[in-house]
């Protein structure tokens, strides 16, 4: 789906959903052409929730939550420096 479709269908709700097909910009922003709606959830600590169980299971998968709200969607890429301990 559209992000222009995806506002008409659920309007003012915190949205869950997958990345099919995005690009990234030279400022290094990701558009998302194409998306997959998981859920809509009108809290976004219980969206949070969801993310965090499904990005457990499939690290690599890009997962989203974003407010509908918004006109576009504008995923500033961040880059994680550091060490990470078990």
């Amino acid at each position: 789906m559209k992000w222009k479709e995806v506002r008409k269908q659920f309007p003012d709700k915190w949205l869950l959903f997958a990345a099919i097909e995005s690009h990234v910009t030279k400022d290094e922003h990701r558009i998302v052409d194409e998306l997959a709606p998981i859920h809509a959830y009108t809290d976004f600590y219980k969206a949070w929730d969801h993310y965090s169980a499904l990005h457990t299971k499939e690290p690599a998968q890009r997962l989203y939550v974003y407010h509908t709200s918004n006109e576009k969607i504008n995923i500033k890429l961040q880059h994680w420096a550091g060490i990470r301990g078990r």
